[in-house]
């Protein structure tokens, strides 16, 4: 019975995506992108912009086909698998190595990525506020810096961002539109306002998250390539040595400090005696000198 319940919860392909002519008016700009993927860096979003407009053409007749057959538009257009398709269209990567491996160029990869993400936060406008002006992606100052930091006496602080004037977004920026209206993995929340979330769950959820990122880069091995960008890449890194630093100050506050964070028994050591032994290449003692004060 589960598996019936399951099987009936696959979509049905009542229309074929490789025939749709959005689609297909993608190849071009993806054959582009894949020639100047080198330069991407260095000329930011504005590579991206064609093919973007493009795949929200392609989202459009994907979602309209969907509406007609009852199917669900997320089955068929999300992160990964408008990524495979658009690699399709040049047929990528077309060259190995000579073990027989695919050779990979995560350059022209992250460029196609962050392509489909320019598309999501323009098909998202309403919660975005991003729009293409003058062949660049611009979005209201509030919606990408919510808070503006101001200081002054010495002291930082972070006040509400209420421009509402259109800025021009940079990559950075792309990823910061696109993690508010990125799909999120559910997380464990208390079931009430006033009940308090301890440490200790907190780790556990971040342990929880860690190992099934792990295990499902085990079941697939492109996961990790396909999934995260370099901004993923740097949190990991900053969570990696934030724990480190966490457990190492844990360990010395345990054992050197009180909760006043002074060292403890500071009296206790006193040097009496000193013993120590010469030894030759054969280790053979040839002085013994002990209890010197």
């Amino acid at each position: 019975m589960d598996k019936q319940k399951k099987e009936d919860k696959k979509p049905t392909n009542n229309f074929e995506i490789e025939k749709l002519n959005s689609y297909k008016n993608c190849k071009l700009d993806i054959q582009n992108l894949q020639k100047i993927s080198e330069k991407v860096e260095q000329t930011g979003l504005v590579a991206l912009v064609g093919l973007g407009k493009k795949i929200v053409s392609f989202y459009n007749e994907i979602s309209e086909n969907c509406e007609k057959n009852r199917l669900k538009t997320t089955d068929y257009f999300n992160l990964t698998s408008i990524r495979k398709y658009l690699y399709d269209l040049v047929d990528y990567p077309q060259t190995k190595d000579a073990d027989g491996k695919p050779i990979r160029n995560y350059v022209f990869e992250n460029a196609v990525s962050r392509s489909i993400k320019l598309a999501f936060v323009l098909i998202n406008k309403e919660k975005t506020k991003a729009e293409i002006k003058d062949g660049k992606l611009v979005a209201q100052s509030n919606i990408i810096y919510p808070h503006l930091k101001t200081s002054g006496n010495g002291d930082i602080k972070f006040t509400p961002n209420k421009d509402e004037s259109l800025i021009s977004v940079s990559t950075r920026g792309l990823e910061m539109l696109w993690t508010t209206i990125s799909p999120k993995k559910p997380t464990k929340t208390p079931s009430t306002k006033d009940e308090d979330v301890s440490v200790l769950d907190n780790l556990k959820n971040i342990k929880s998250f860690l190992s099934n990122e792990m295990l499902t880069r085990q079941k697939k091995p492109t996961y990790l390539v396909d999934e995260y960008g370099v901004s993923e890449s740097q949190r990991l890194r900053e969570i990696a040595r934030l724990a480190l630093r966490l457990v190492e100050q844990f360990e010395r506050d345990k054992n050197d400090t009180d909760k006043n964070a002074k060292i403890k028994d500071v009296n206790v050591i006193s040097v009496e005696a000193v013993e120590f032994k010469v030894k030759d290449h054969k280790n053979l003692e040839l002085t013994r000198v002990s209890k010197v004060s």
